[in-house]
C-alpha cells in the first residue's frame, strides 16, 4: 500500500531497443503448462470495478492459479520475485495475466507488460492500466489512453473494527470522517471507501508522477451512496490543486470487499469538459 499520493510532472519513459522483445507471462505460462491453452481463457471473470467509459476489466482466483501452477518452475519471473513467498509470486503473475487478457480483449495480443524498478507496471505505448490484487482475486483493468494520466483500481477487505482508527489516522481527516451516514455504524466502511479511492488516486497519477503528495492533501469531500461515488478534491491549503485533478471515485461493495475505480480523462471518466 502506499503512503503518500502522487501527483504527476512528466511521464515516465522505459529506453527501448530494436528487437527489444520480451516474452507475455501469459506464453511463458503456457510453455511450461500447454495444457492450460484449452481452458486459461475460461478462468478469468469480469473485474468488478465501474468506469464510466471503455475499460476492460478481468479477474483471476489466487486459488485457481495456484492449482494451475503447482509445482512449476517460476525462473519465467523477474529475478526479484523468483525466491519470494509464494502468495507474491501468485499475485505478481495474476495480475499481468488479468491484464494481458484485458490488453488482448482491446487487440493488443502478445503485449508484454514491463515492470519498472520501482515495481510498477509499465503499459503497452496507447494504453493505460491498473493492477489490484485482495488475498483472493486479482484484478486488472485496461483502456485506450486518452490524455496525459492513467486509471487506477484498488480492492481492499473493509476494515476490522480495531483497525479503524489506525488506518482512518494515516488517510482520513475529521471532515472525512463525518462522511459516515447519521445513525448508521459504518466507520469501518467509511474508512476503508476513503483509503481505497485515494489508493486509485495513486494508481491514476502515477504514471506521470515527479511529487509526493500525502493523504491529507487530498480529501474525499461527499459520498454519493445511491449513485456509489466519491467526489475527491485536492484541499484548498495543500500545494496539489493545480497538479490533482477534481475527479470522482466510483465505488462497488461484493462480498465485504470495497472496489473502486478513477480516471481523469473524459472519455473513461464520464467528466464533461
Amino acid at each position: 500500500m502506499a503512503a503518500a499520493l502522487a501527483v504527476p510532472y512528466s511521464h515516465c519513459e522505459v529506453p527501448r531497443q530494436e528487437g527489444d522483445l520480451q516474452p507475455t507471462m501469459t506464453s511463458a505460462l503456457l510453455q511450461r503448462r500447454p495444457e492450460l491453452a484449452r481452458v486459461l481463457g475460461g478462468l478469468f471473470i469480469p473485474a468488478p470495478h465501474r468506469f464510466a467509459g471503455p475499460v476492460t476489466g478481468t479477474g483471476l482466483s489466487l486459488e485457481v492459479l495456484s492449482r494451475c501452477t503447482e509445482g512449476i518452475d517460476w525462473q519465467f519471473l523477474p529475478s526479484e520475485l523468483q525466491r519470494t513467498v509464494g502468495k507474491r509470486r501468485l499475485d505478481y503473475l495474476a495480475g499481468r495475466l488479468c491484464a494481458e487478457q484485458a490488453l488482448c480483449r482491446l487487440g493488443c495480443s502478445d503485449c508484454a507488460i514491463r515492470r519498472l524498478p520501482s515495481g510498477e507496471p509499465y503499459w503497452p505505448a496507447g494504453f493505460v492500466g491498473s493492477i489490484t490484487h485482495t488475498d483472493a482475486v486479482a484484478y486488472a483493468v485496461v483502456a485506450v489512453r486518452d490524455g496525459e494520466f492513467g486509471i487506477g483500481i484498488d480492492s481492499e477487505g473493509v476494515l476490522a473494527a480495531d483497525s479503524v482508527v489506525a488506518v482512518s489516522q494515516v488517510c482520513c481527516s475529521a471532515e472525512e470522517m463525518a462522511l459516515v451516514p447519521p445513525g448508521q455504524d459504518a466507520e469501518a466502511l467509511v474508512a476503508t471507501l476513503i483509503f481505497s479511492a485515494k489508493e486509485s488516486v495513486y494508481k491514476a497519477t502515477y504514471p506521470v508522477v515527479r511529487q509526493v503528495v500525502e493523504f491529507s492533501a487530498v480529501e474525499v469531500a461527499a459520498i454519493d451512496w445511491h449513485a456509489k461515488r466519491l467526489r475527491i478534491r485536492a484541499r484548498a491549503n495543500g500545494d496539489a490543486g493545480v497538479l490533482v485533478p477534481h475527479c470522482y471515485a466510483n465505488f462497488e461493495i461484493c462480498d465485504n470487499i470495497v472496489h473502486t475505480a478513477v480516471a481523469f480523462d473524459r472519455t473513461v471518466s464520464g467528466m464533461s469538459a
